[in-house]
């Protein structure tokens, strides 16, 4: 009998200790998308927080659409990649074929003249690919890294979905069509295929890069530079015009980079990052009309930079989890780590949560400051890059020490848990 009451006892307190109660309040913050210029030329276009993923703009951004250029976006990651665990270098020799050999002469496409009879650094071919967006360039950096284009378009598609971008379709390095590829197109594919990605899930890979290599942004933010070709210095002007120098320049936006991109059915793109308020905003357009990407991007930075301010909080006593192992029956919650967010500056609605989950494994007693629960913000129902449909989520921490309550306590309290 006493070992009978001693398992009965254990399974209710375990019980008690999983059951999970939410004290805070439901209100959520208006979309910030309300603030933003309707009239932009952008088939789709999305801007969000590069720390938190919060999305500040939005305009059909879950649409597929091609990406053209944007593409070497993420062929930069894996080559990044790549130099950072040894199996390239920068001063590594590449070496092209005929075939890209003539994919960097022809003239409809964006390229340094690559020489087949001579070899370049992997620096050289990686400044050339992300300043002046040189096709054939990335297209010999991702066959030197995986052996051949196949295979590295293959770790491109790994990469992604790893990142939870499952709808993407990706052929090729550099983003051309198919046909323009030479003999790196994959295999049994269409000619007149391309790269195809949702603006949301650009913004979600250039979220991933900047924040595993910002050092990317010391490339991109190049508003001009020079590649040997062997017998003369070409100067490589950079296609993102809101730089520095650039015809689209304004000092009012800080932008530094990343990347454009431009193809007969993409229309023009623009994979855009800077500061507002000290703080990483990115923001993607694709599908602008003819000269009207970087338009379309100062219209939507103009009202995040003058409507929007950052706003701190850490949630402190506006929520608490039901815990029957603790003396008081509940503990309070604050996050483990302050969280900052974006408002409108006369919203004064705060970021709320919306769901807990307690920690299976704690244990009463514990001090003040420790992870106890997991919580999930949310300031409407799509508003992190992220997140799930109950939010971002996050860890929070007990406000006060917490005692252990009594053995029959807590046996009451999960027995009152199971007829209420």
């Amino acid at each position: 009998m006493k070992k009978i009451f001693t398992t009965i006892m254990s399974f209710l307190l375990m019980m008690g200790m999983l059951t999970p109660a939410l004290a805070a309040s439901q209100s959520q913050i208006q979309p910030l998308v309300e603030t933003t210029a309707a009239d932009i030329t952008a088939k789709s276009a999305i801007a969000v927080d590069q720390e938190t993923g919060q999305i500040l703009y939005d305009k059909d951004s879950s649409t597929v659409r091609p990406i053209a250029s944007m593409s070497k976006v993420i062929s930069a990651y894996l080559i990044m990649k790549s130099v950072k665990e040894g199996k390239m270098t920068w001063n590594q020799k590449v070496s092209v074929n005929k075939s890209l050999e003539e994919v960097s002469e022809n003239k409809d496409l964006t390229n340094v003249p690559l020489d087949s009879s001579r070899e370049y650094t992997v620096k050289e071919l990686f400044d050339a690919s992300l300043i002046y967006s040189a096709n054939a360039a990335i297209l010999a950096l991702g066959k030197t890294e995986a052996g051949s284009s196949e295979k590295f378009v293959n770790k491109m598609r790994s990469t992604v979905e790893q990142w939870g971008i499952h709808d993407a379709k990706l052929y090729n390095a550099a983003g051309l069509l198919e046909n323009q590829v030479g003999t790196e197109k994959y295999p049994q594919t269409a000619d007149n295929v391309e790269n195809e990605m949702s603006a949301k899930d650009m913004a979600i890979v250039v979220t991933h890069v900047l924040k595993e290599f910002p050092e990317i942004l010391k490339v991109t933010s190049v508003q001009s530079a020079d590649f040997n070709t062997g017998t003369e210095k070409l100067e490589m002007i950079n296609h993102n015009e809101m730089l520095k120098d650039g015809e689209q320049y304004d000092q009012k936006y800080q932008l530094d980079g990343l990347k454009t991109g431009t193809s007969e059915k993409a229309g023009e793109n623009f994979a855009a990052t800077g500061l507002i308020n000290k703080r990483r905003v990115i923001s993607i357009v694709m599908g602008s009309k003819e000269d009207q990407r970087f338009k379309d991007t100062k219209k939507i930075w103009d009202p995040l930079m003058s409507r929007l301010v950052l706003k701190k909080t850490d949630l402190k006593n506006e929520s608490n989890v039901k815990m029957n192992s603790a003396e008081d029956g509940k503990v309070g919650l604050r996050l483990s780590v302050p969280f900052d967010y974006w408002a409108k500056k006369d919203d004064s609605t705060k970021l709320t949560l919306n769901k807990i989950e307690l920690n299976d494994k704690k244990q009463t007693p514990f001090s003040a400051g420790e992870t106890v629960a997991t919580g999930y913000l949310s300031l409407n129902d799509s508003n992190f890059l992220e997140g799930s449909k109950s939010g971002l989520k996050v860890a929070l921490a007990s406000t006060q020490s917490v005692k252990k309550a009594n053995i029959l306590v807590q046996v009451g309290r999960t027995i009152a848990d199971w007829f209420s």
